[in-house]
């Protein structure tokens, strides 16, 4: 199953402190400790800390598949979808939090199994950009030689 953490870290960059929620959630299915899971935006664009997450993960030997969804999708409808593509496997879930900023939970089957956040604010919506995201740690069967 997953470890639950809670975020060492509550997202105010107001006064230069980013959220943590992508590595706690990370933590949490990788049975980590979150310190132990690099806090990949901490400042940085959204690309730049996308790639030194799937660094991280590639080099303990896990990929990182992300499916990006319409906005206009509820989010029961988002959860039912999610659901059906994870064939057991906890999946995560990117929208947006009851506080207005973007967050990351852990998803079991059709449900949100554990929110990291420290106030626990949930997902309400889609992204602040107007999607869903849906994201999936896993270990390939065997590993292709890829050229970077």
């Amino acid at each position: 199953m997953i470890q639950r953490h809670q975020q060492l870290l509550r997202h105010k960059p107001e006064e230069g402190v980013h959220g943590d929620c992508f590595r706690t959630v990370v933590a949490c299915i990788l049975h980590l400790p979150p310190e132990e899971v690099p806090h990949v935006y901490d400042g940085t664009d959204d690309e730049t800390g996308y790639e030194r997450m799937r660094a991280f993960l590639r080099d303990r030997g896990f990929v990182l598949l992300q499916v990006v969804l319409n906005g206009t999708m509820t989010l029961e409808e988002i959860l039912a979808y999610g659901a059906r593509c994870s064939a057991g496997l906890p999946w995560l879930l990117t929208g947006e939090s009851r506080n207005g900023t973007n967050h990351v939970v852990v998803c079991i089957g059709d449900q949100i199994a554990h929110d990291p956040a420290i106030d626990q604010s949930g997902i309400v919506g889609p992204t602040l950009e107007g999607a869903w995201w849906i994201e999936w740690i896993v270990r390939p069967a065997h590993q292709l030689e890829v050229a970077a």
